[in-house]
């Protein structure tokens, strides 16, 4: 049934082939702040993280030598990219049922063998697909929860560790003062705005132009009585207020002080977190709760640790490694994906990170300049009364 001759077909170098024309999920974290791909040489890697500096170069006397100056500092982490590694087995069954779309009579004249073999063919492309989006949203899991919580952890099969860096992360917790918290509808987010592109520029050196909100984050964000002022006019000296559709999940909410805003909406199912049925829970890719603030223009990367590879190929550290393995005893084929990610935020200062709402109800709760800008308001509306 799995003769050698095609099983051939589907080894690593003709299935690697084979991937890189598959379509893949969504990746919009990985390909904004995680744009860098690079192999390891080693079990282990190192890493660097950095903290930018604006540094001035100093002026000195013509007739004395320059000045030394100290390189920025950085500290270094040694870590080993967690293997990811979905299977998925074909049986011989499967082969004699029809499959999905498969018409009953198609009219070819092929033979059982061939229409078994073409079965075969099929449900490993299709598995194929499976199992590497499975890998890229994992991947793309891995590093939105990096930005949102500073940790990557590592639970699975015979593993439960965590990768963490929260010691470098730049946190910001808003909803512990009611005066800051978005679930006060009256909260200046503008000024929260300002205060975030100020403190970004100066942490890590770039020009901070990308937000990106989790969906409560937004809803307290159209529900703010200032953002709301701000409906009157789709655009404005300060922005566009237009939102965009971007692709499936993702949308341009709007473009504010030269910052683009975005909601994030993609979706996982979390296999560590399980339902009352037993299933694993759908959750958003970006914590509901927070916001993301950053830069296009950071640099980070993510290092792909090293395979070793069943078929005498020796070791890899590319992205994906298929393989496919058969057992005639059982007369089954299994098909093996495998990756060894470790998302790396190499400008640690390129990141903050700020939970800006708690998910409650909604409230209203005037702060002084809600009630210095209802002041302004009542008057402009009360000289306008009396021009009339």
């Amino acid at each position: 049934m799995f003769s050698d001759t095609l099983v051939s077909l589907y080894q690593p170098r003709q299935m690697l082939r084979a991937l890189q024309l598959l379509p893949k999920p969504l990746t919009f974290i990985q390909d904004t702040f995680f744009k860098e791909r690079i192999g390891a040489t080693a079990e282990a890697v190192d890493v660097d993280f950095y903290k930018g500096k604006r540094k001035l170069a100093p002026f000195v006397n013509m007739k004395v030598n320059g000045e030394v100056v100290e390189r920025d500092s950085y500290v270094t982490d040694t870590y080993k990219p967690p293997l990811v590694a979905p299977e998925m087995i074909i049986t011989v069954e499967d082969l004699q049922k029809r499959m999905a779309g498969e018409t009953i009579y198609d009219g070819s004249g092929a033979s059982g063998a061939d229409r078994v073999n073409r079965r075969l063919g099929a449900c490993q492309a299709k598995d194929l697909v499976e199992m590497r989006n499975s890998v890229t949203r994992r991947i793309e899991w891995m590093c939105s929860t990096l930005l949102c919580t500073g940790k990557i952890p590592i639970k699975g099969k015979g593993v439960d560790q965590e990768l963490d860096l929260s010691k470098y992360w730049n946190y910001q917790d808003l909803t512990q003062d009611p005066k800051t918290n978005w679930d006060n509808l009256e909260v200046d987010i503008f000024a929260q705005i300002r205060k975030w592109k100020r403190k970004f520029v100066s942490q890590s050196g770039l020009t901070c132009d990308i937000m990106i909100f989790g969906s409560n984050a937004l809803d307290r964000l159209y529900a703010n009585t200032g953002w709301q002022k701000q409906q009157q006019y789709i655009q404005t000296k300060l922005g566009d207020y237009q939102p965009k559709i971007q692709s499936e999940g993702l949308m341009l909410v709007a473009v504010v002080l030269g910052v683009e805003i975005y909601t994030y909406e993609e979706e996982y199912l979390d296999d560590q977190d399980l339902d009352s049925l037993g299933q694993p829970k759908a959750k958003q890719m970006i914590d509901v709760n927070k916001v993301i603030i950053s830069s296009t223009q950071v640099n980070n990367k993510i290092i792909f640790g090293l395979l070793y590879m069943v078929e005498g190929l020796g070791t890899t550290n590319i992205p994906l490694v298929p393989e496919t393995f058969i057992d005639k005893k059982a007369k089954n084929l299994l098909q093996r994906l495998s990756s060894r990610p470790l998302p790396v935020p190499t400008n640690i200062d390129g990141f903050i990170t700020a939970t800006v709402c708690t998910g409650a109800d909604p409230v209203f709760v005037k702060t002084a300049e809600s009630e210095n800008a209802e002041r302004e308001d009542n008057s402009t509306n009360t000289a306008k009364k009396s021009i009339k």
